[in-house]
């Protein structure tokens, strides 16, 4: 493997079985494939929900943080205690829970921070098991108008979550009708 005529074989060889594998591991999506359908139906709704946000976003945020909370306060300090929220906007990453928001949330037990207050392990700091990491998606309307609202938090390894709920939104603000797990870790 020393010479350079083996390197280069060595090279296009592993260039052509990823190429095979990338062609083996493909699966063809037809024109009318309802897989292709739901992938263009999810875009098209992430375009309409960018070009026309949901009203009084910051309520919306307090809703899906309220139903995360757990029923029984967690001790100051304690596991599950600090949440470090982000939510989605509509711009190409999520963002902080701004600081409005924040002060809105006032949940028994729980230390809500922006995002980008979270430890970070790169900088010498480390990272505490239990503190959730909350991502809120930019909700998404459906035809019947209501919303679809994703999120989810991380909390270490094999602690993490992926829900979606169905909110409607009125005079009084948002309610969620229903919710569902997407998956959990």
């Amino acid at each position: 493997m020393g010479t350079p005529i083996a390197r280069s074989l060595d090279l296009c060889t592993c260039r052509l079985v990823v190429a095979l594998l990338g062609f083996v591991a493909t699966p063809a999506i037809s024109a009318d494939s309802p897989v292709l359908f739901q992938m263009q139906s999810a875009a098209q709704a992430g375009e309409e929900a960018n070009l026309h946000p949901p009203p009084d976003l910051e309520d919306l945020w307090l809703t899906v943080l309220l139903k995360m909370a757990p029923s029984t306060p967690p001790s100051p300090g304690g596991y599950g205690s600090t949440w470090y929220v982000s939510v989605g906007t509509g711009g190409d990453k999520p963002v902080d829970l701004p600081a409005t928001a924040i002060a809105k949330t006032q949940i028994p037990g729980l230390t809500i921070l922006p995002a980008s207050a979270a430890p970070d392990a790169a900088a010498g700091n480390q990272a505490v098991q239990g503190d959730y990491h909350i991502s809120i998606g930019l909700p998404q309307k459906r035809p019947d108008g209501n919303y679809d609202v994703t999120y989810g938090y991380y909390c270490g390894v094999v602690c993490a979550s992926s829900m979606t709920s169905v909110v409607s939104h009125d005079h009084w603000g948002w309610h969620i009708v229903s919710s569902r797990s997407n998956w959990v870790s």
